[in-house]
């Protein structure tokens, strides 16, 4: 072998050498390198001690690069979140916050005696809305309005009906609850399809529904002591298969606001109102501990017997309609409660003006400001409505003129 071979020989064994350590190398950094593909950070500079926290060099979360992974993904739901807040529903005869299921309930609406020998009544405080309207020898009659008839305890006397009761019963899409009534009355019922419960010319379901007070027979006399309670009215209901619901699209007639609000007004702090000159008249007296006006007829407190206590209402609505006299027999009344007309709100020691709407005997009648446009809002709570012959029939004073226990 030539000098010459042996030194080609000896290069190649080199190269291969050399070559073999290159790959070496290479292979030893490529496995330094982190599997998952993240960069590895050297020195000290971008380090962030542990309690670097005041240190001005520590970057803030709005310095930070928006493409660097945030921790928040990580983050859990906070599970004290508030729920949402469940719906309110109140009550469209008092605007009081109630169960849902009174919102779309037919009410009843229940002709209740008030002659004197009648009284005291019972049950008359478990109504949402009382309305007083004048009938025949200047006396008065109440309808009585319950949402929550099941639960009436005993209640009565009830008494017979008249026409114009029935437009106002309808007003609140109610079923009318009476025992007997004029050949006025009856007519309206046949016409117009009411669903009643009548304790006279009735089927025996609605006879059902009242008895006699043997006492009220002997010390009151026989047509002032039919009684009746929520069970029976429920019974009855469910005999007749009246529909409990109020129909779709009726548009109530009362409006409330959510909370009690102060009326601008004249002072009232005593009402009365003349339905027959000094014989029959209801007075109230303004409760300023309870935000309520206490009433009364007949000279002394209207006292439910079921209470041992007067009657009381947030709102008192007195509206002034137009009374005849028929000419009959029994020198029955027509009310016209039609067209347009004036009245007060009373509520909070405040009285103010304001117009009534109806516009045909069975449409519910609406309520309006002064000005005869802007809907009227009352207070929240039990209402009083009383129809008298012409506001002025009414007075009000700035003092507390009756005492009312």
């Amino acid at each position: 072998m030539t000098t010459k071979n042996k030194f080609k020989i000896i290069s190649l064994i080199l190269s291969a050498v050399l070559l073999s350590s290159a790959c070496l190398f290479a292979c030893t950094k490529s496995e330094e390198t982190p599997s998952d593909g993240d960069s590895v950070v050297t020195g000290t500079e971008t380090e962030t001690p542990s309690d670097a926290s005041d240190d001005e060099g520590t970057l803030s979360p709005s310095d930070k690069n928006e493409d660097e992974p945030s921790d928040k993904e990580d983050e859990k739901p906070d599970e004290t979140e508030k729920e949402p807040d469940a719906p309110v529903f109140r009550n469209p005869l008092t605007g009081l916050v109630c169960d849902e299921s009174y919102v779309n309930k037919r009410p009843v609406a229940m002709m209740i005696n008030n002659i004197k020998q009648a009284i005291p009544q019972l049950g008359i405080s478990n109504a949402d809305i009382m309305y007083e309207c004048i009938v025949e020898g200047g006396i008065t009659r109440l309808m009585c309005v319950f949402s929550d008839y099941e639960n009436l305890p005993v209640t009565g006397s009830v008494r017979s009906s008249r026409d114009y009761y029935i437009d106002l019963a309808q007003s609140h899409d109610a079923i009318y609850a009476h025992c007997g009534g004029s050949e006025d009355a009856y007519a309206a019922i046949a016409a117009r399809y009411i669903d009643n419960i009548d304790g006279v010319r009735g089927s025996q379901a609605e006879a059902n529904c009242y008895w006699k007070d043997q006492d009220r027979v002997r010390n009151m006399g026989y047509e002032h002591a039919s009684m009746t309670s929520g069970e029976k009215i429920a019974n009855a209901i469910s005999a007749l298969k009246f529909r409990t619901q109020i129909n779709e699209g009726f548009a109530h007639p009362l409006h409330f606001y959510e909370t009690e609000t102060a009326i601008e007004g004249d002072d009232a702090l005593s009402v009365t109102v003349s339905y027959s000159g000094s014989y029959s008249r209801s007075f109230f007296a303004y409760d300023e501990t309870l935000g309520e006006y206490k009433k009364g007829q007949y000279g002394t407190a209207h006292i439910d017997a079921n209470t041992g206590k007067a009657v009381s209402f947030e709102n008192i609505i007195l509206l002034g309609v137009t009374y005849r006299n028929t000419g009959d027999y029994y020198n029955h009344l027509v009310m016209t409660f039609e067209g347009e007309g004036k009245g007060y709100y009373v509520s909070g020691g405040k009285l103010k003006n304001i117009v009534w709407k109806k516009e045909g005997r069975q449409s519910p009648y609406s309520l309006y400001e002064a000005d005869g446009v802007t809907p009227l809002f009352i207070n929240p709570g039990k209402t009083y409505i009383g129809l008298a012959n012409g506001l002025a029939q009414v007075k009000y004073s700035a003092t507390v003129d009756y005492t009312i226990e």
